[in-house]
C-alpha cells in the first residue's frame, strides 16, 4: 500500500530558496474538511496504514490541522507532518504533543543562523531551534517522533556534518535530501547532481507514494508544483481506482521500459540521481 502525502495547503509563511512555490501557479487554497474525511476513508478501505501532512505549503498554517489528525488518529492512522517550523509555539506545544501526531519532521539546513535564514527567508532560526527544543522537552515517551531533514546544497557536507554534530544526540534521526530541479521546471540551487550520469531506472516513487493536492487532485509525482500531470481527483474515484488505474499504470510501464523520457515531468528530472546517481565521475 502507498504512504499517502496530503496537503493540508499550499499557503506559506517562508519563501525558502531551495522551494519553488515563485513559480506555481496554482490557486492557495486549504482543503475542505469533507475531501480530505473522504481520502481518509478510502485510504483505511484499501489498507493503507499511515499519511505524512506536506506539500507546497506549511501545514500548521491550516486553521483546521488538528482536526486532521484527530479524524486520521480515530482511524489508527499514522501520521506524519513535515514542517518547517517556525509555527510550532504559536501554535502549542502541548497541543501537537497531545494530539496523538506520530512525527514531526523539521527542515533545518544549517545550524548557522544566517546562512538558514538566506536559504529559509522568512523563518528565524532562533525561533525554529527554540520550537524543536520545546518539542522535545514536552513530549512524553517519545511521542511524537521528532526528526530533521537537511536539503544537501552546493554538496556542502561540512553543513551537513554539523548539523548532526548538533543534533544527532537530540532528535530521533536525520534525513538528507539533495537538492533538485523540481521535475525540470526550475534551475537547481547548488545542486548535488547536476553532471552527474543517470540512470533510466524506474523512479521508486511511482510505487511509494500517492500525492493528493489541498483541491483533492492527485498528482503522478510530488515534486510536481503545479500538478502537470494529475492521475484523478478524490472528489470523482476512489484512493483505489487512482492507485490501481490505467493512467499511473502507464506511466509505471514507460518508466519500467526505460521510457520516462516521453514523461514530460520526468525527462528533465534531477531527482533520479538521487536514487541511482554514479558518484564514480
Amino acid at each position: 500500500m502507498p504512504v499517502l502525502l496530503i496537503e493540508p495547503t499550499n499557503a506559506c509563511n517562508a519563501n525558502c530558496r531551495t522551494c519553488c512555490r515563485a513559480d506555481m501557479k496554482r490557486e492557495i487554497g486549504f482543503m475542505p474538511m469533507g475531501v480530505y474525511e473522504k481520502i481518509v476513508k478510502d485510504a483505511v478501505d484499501m489498507g493503507v496504514k499511515s499519511i505524512t501532512l506536506t506539500g507546497f505549503g506549511e501545514p500548521f498554517m491550516d486553521p483546521k490541522i488538528f482536526e486532521k489528525i484527530d479524524i486520521a488518529k480515530k482511524h489508527d492512522l499514522n501520521v506524519v507532518i513535515i514542517t518547517n517550523g517556525s509555527l510550532i509555539g504559536k501554535v502549542g506545544v502541548e497541543k501537537i504533543v497531545n494530539s496523538g501526531v506520530d512525527e514531526i519532521s523539521f527542515s533545518i539546513d544549517s545550524v548557522n543562523k544566517a546562512f538558514f535564514e538566506h536559504i529559509r527567508r522568512n523563518l528565524n532560526y532562533d525561533v525554529v531551534e527554540k520550537n524543536l527544543m520545546d518539542l522535545i522537552k514536552t513530549r512524553k515517551s517519545k511521542k511524537p517522533i521528532v526528526s530533521i531533514t537537511s536539503v544537501l546544497i552546493d554538496r556542502d557536507f561540512k553543513r551537513i556534518k554539523n548539523v548532526y554534530r548538533k543534533f544527532d544526540k537530540i532528535v530521533d534521526y536525520i534525513l538528507v535530501q539533495f537538492s533538485h530541479n523540481w521535475t525540470g521546471k526550475q534551475n537547481e540551487l547548488g545542486s548535488s547532481s547536476s553532471g552527474m550520469k543517470i540512470n533510466k531506472w524506474p523512479c521508486p516513487y511511482l510505487w511509494w507514494n500517492l500525492m493528493i493536492r489541498w483541491d483533492g487532485d492527485v498528482s503522478l509525482c510530488c515534486f510536481d508544483f503545479d500538478s502537470k500531470i494529475v492521475l484523478g481527483n478524490v472528489g470523482r474515484q476512489s484512493l483505489s481506482d487512482i492507485w490501481n488505474g490505467e493512467k499511473i499504470n502507464k506511466m509505471r510501464e514507460l518508466h519500467l521500459n526505460g521510457e520516462k523520457g516521453k514523461v514530460d515531468i520526468c525527462k528533465g528530472c534531477s531527482v533520479y540521481p538521487n536514487w541511482w546517481a554514479d558518484w564514480s565521475r
